[in-house]
């Protein structure tokens, strides 16, 4: 088929000399490779081969051969880019990459009570409803390539979201936009708020990355408290926001970081995190030592209960929830993943919840703990990875039992403070830096 390759062979006489080929129609298939066998199709049509073997002082050069055979149509595979998830009266820009016939690639929903396309070969997708947006794509073929085709699910929001929303690579242009969340909202990857757009977002909880842009000329609002995703929600009515920026600078502002706030107990804990750990099966009476982010974007406990399939020893660990994206991961670990074999309690940790430190008897939690005592670990949850505080570098190791990192203290005010500089294990103790972010 045209792109494709084949290899030709033939026997030829005792001159021993090698068998030759060559194309005789170059503009449908070429010959190359060792003696010309490897032919390339280049145009759907006819090709024609020819095979030669010279002679010598006692063989006469052979008759020339020929071969016929038909070069086909070539597929194309059409490959749509992801699309990332849209709001309803949102947009994504679809691009793909097709085939040889070189024709434009054409985009049209399937789905056109979800979603439509519109703009140049319809690359210009709108959201219209909350659901699944099924768009094909297609590029017609020419007289060497058949037509190739392809597929992509885009998933479509409400503007209103029950569920924790996440602003995933969008760009607000001008105009207004209202995105809300009766959970939380987080921005991830590059969010752009252009010149001239009004954003204003809407959650009791909210989380911005680093990729969240407002240029010059443009306003965004993030609005802090309840959120009931009614008809009425859709199109709030403008509201004075907890925290906003208009873009006089193009600076969003940022509240001061807080200190988590400590729980004693399940019950102790708001109603709504109740309900996220109940639903996990987490017993009642199993959580004891437990820290809340302010913001209610992840809660540390400390529980016996073996939650994570890794834990078995039948003991106290430390676990950390997302409560943003649901992920549940167990802190006191060893580096194979299992638990530690060993009870380990009183978590503590910095306002983003990424520093945790806590006491632990087991010695297996790094690879060097053979001191007979119990320990205090910090666990750097961006990197997964957990060590001895006081480190391992230090002039004399520690030899005696290290306390639980105590939640206040008179002289620094908490155990790991809000910025996460320092982590004393108890008052009046020097503390090492924490690792920078």
């Amino acid at each position: 088929m045209v792109d494709g390759t084949g290899i030709v062979t033939a026997a030829g006489g005792d001159s021993g000399n090698p068998v030759t080929f060559t194309s005789q129609s170059t503009n449908v298939c070429t010959s190359g490779g060792t003696n010309g066998s490897t032919i390339t199709g280049l145009a759907a049509g006819t090709c024609t081969i020819v095979a030669d073997q010279v002679g010598d002082d006692n063989y006469n050069p052979a008759p020339p051969a020929i071969q016929i055979f038909s070069i086909g149509k070539a597929n194309q595979i059409v490959t749509i880019a992801p699309c990332p998830n849209i709001v309803v009266g949102g947009t994504c820009i679809l691009s793909a990459t097709g085939g040889g016939s070189n024709n434009p690639i054409i985009f049209d929903s399937m789905t056109p009570g979800i979603c439509a396309c519109s703009g140049t070969n319809g690359s210009t997708l709108t959201g219209l409803a909350a659901g699944i947006c099924d768009v094909s794509a297609y590029q017609a073929g020419n007289d060497d390539y058949d037509a190739g085709g392809g597929h992509l699910d885009v998933i479509v929001t409400g503007t209103c979201l029950a569920d924790p929303l996440t602003i995933n690579g969008a760009t607000f242009g001008p105009g207004t936009h209202t995105r809300a969340s009766q959970t939380s909202i987080a921005t991830q990857g590059s969010v752009m708020v252009q010149t001239g757009a009004n954003v204003t977002f809407r959650a009791p909880f909210h989380r911005y990355r680093p990729g969240l842009r407002v240029a010059t000329g443009a306003v965004f609002r993030a609005q802090t408290g309840a959120v009931a995703c009614s008809a009425a929600a859709r199109t709030p009515a403008p509201a004075a926001p907890s925290a906003s920026a208009s873009a006089a600078g193009a600076a969003v502002a940022t509240a001061p970081a807080a200190a988590p706030l400590p729980f004693t107990g399940m019950d102790a804990l708001p109603p709504w995190i109740q309900e996220r750990l109940a639903a996990r099966g987490i017993d009642r009476q199993a959580v004891a030592q437990a820290l809340l982010d302010p913001q209610g974007q992840w809660l540390l406990f400390e529980t016996p209960q073996g939650i994570n399939p890794a834990d078995r020893n039948g003991t106290s660990d430390i676990y950390r929830l997302d409560l943003l994206d649901e992920r549940l991961a167990l802190l006191s670990r060893a580096p194979s993943g299992a638990a530690g074999n060993g009870p380990s309690r009183y978590p503590a940790a910095d306002a983003l919840g990424d520093w945790v430190v806590f006491q632990s008897e087991a010695n297996d939690l790094v690879s060097d703990d053979d001191n007979g005592v119990s320990d205090i670990f910090l666990h750097e949850v961006p990197f997964r990875t957990t060590r001895r505080l006081p480190p391992p570098l230090t002039r004399h190791r520690p030899t005696r039992l290290s306390t639980r990192p105590v939640r206040t203290c008179s002289t620094t005010g908490s155990t790991v403070t809000a910025d996460g500089r320092s982590l004393p294990t108890h008052c009046g103790e020097a503390s090492p830096p924490c690792p920078s972010a």
